[in-house]
């Protein structure tokens, strides 16, 4: 996470928030979601979890192992997926996704405490997002987590990983974290407060004396000074007036 701290002034407010980055989970919850869905498809392949995604340097997953024995080819496990979900659909939408509503997912690993759940089949490479989100509108502030299940077909492979979306937090325990950070600037104002303005020394408040008394010295003497220009601009007008044709310089 990332702590933001904004600066405004008039009036002078301070403004802080925490990004708190989202997450890519591929864990024991997943693998354990994966193995029963290796029990549906008939098949005795294992999976492993937290290992490299097949096609995503860097990025983990849960991956089954290679799939031999299942009676459900890719092509038929991808067509009998897609249409489990869109049976149970409330609603389709013009780019072909569909949306669910509450727990009606397939399976529990569309399954979420959230309201709705809009799932996205990517034909290309046989792969279904689930974006599930805590309000009907469906927006981006809603968007709770990311779903994916990937048909990987030489070798047949299953891969799952769920992501959680980057998040601004500002609550009460972001106001704790601000009122800890400025608590020794909030204690020293009022060390100052409470002492009132500092006290000068004699040789101080002598300097500060002479200081201003020399400023108004030279303010007097940049008016002097402007007055006299102002006079020898008016005094070359007027003798450039009665003499035409003669310019002073």
């Amino acid at each position: 996470w990332r702590g933001n701290i904004k600066v405004h002034r008039g009036p002078f407010r301070i403004e802080f928030w925490v990004l708190a980055f989202g997450v890519r989970e591929s864990g024991g919850p997943l693998k354990g979601l994966m193995s029963r869905l290796l029990k549906t498809m008939n098949s005795r392949a294992g999976c492993s979890q937290d290992v490299d995604g097949l096609d995503q340097d860097g990025q983990k997953s849960v991956i089954s192992d290679p799939i031999v024995d299942s009676i459900l080819s890719p092509e038929m496990f991808w067509r009998q997926t897609k249409e489990l979900i869109k049976k149970r659909a409330i609603q389709t939408l013009p780019d072909g996704s569909v949306v669910q509503k509450k727990n009606e997912g397939w399976a529990d690993f569309w399954q979420s405490q959230a309201t709705y759940t809009r799932h996205i089949f990517l034909e290309n490479r046989k792969e279904i997002v689930s974006y599930t989100h805590t309000d009907p509108s469906m927006s981006e502030e809603s968007l709770d987590r990311a779903r994916h299940l990937r048909i990987h077909e030489r070798p047949y492979r299953l891969e799952m990983w769920t992501a959680t979306p980057d998040r601004r937090r500002a609550g009460e325990e972001e106001r704790e974290q601000l009122l800890a950070l400025l608590e020794p600037t909030l204690r020293q104002a009022d060390l100052i407060s409470s002492q009132g303005p500092p006290r000068l020394t004699k040789k101080e408040e002598a300097e500060i004396k002479e200081f201003y008394k020399l400023r108004n010295e030279v303010g007097s003497l940049r008016t002097e000074v402007c007055g006299a220009l102002a006079s020898i601009r008016e005094g070359r007008e007027k003798v450039e007036g009665r003499m035409p044709g003669v310019r002073l310089i």
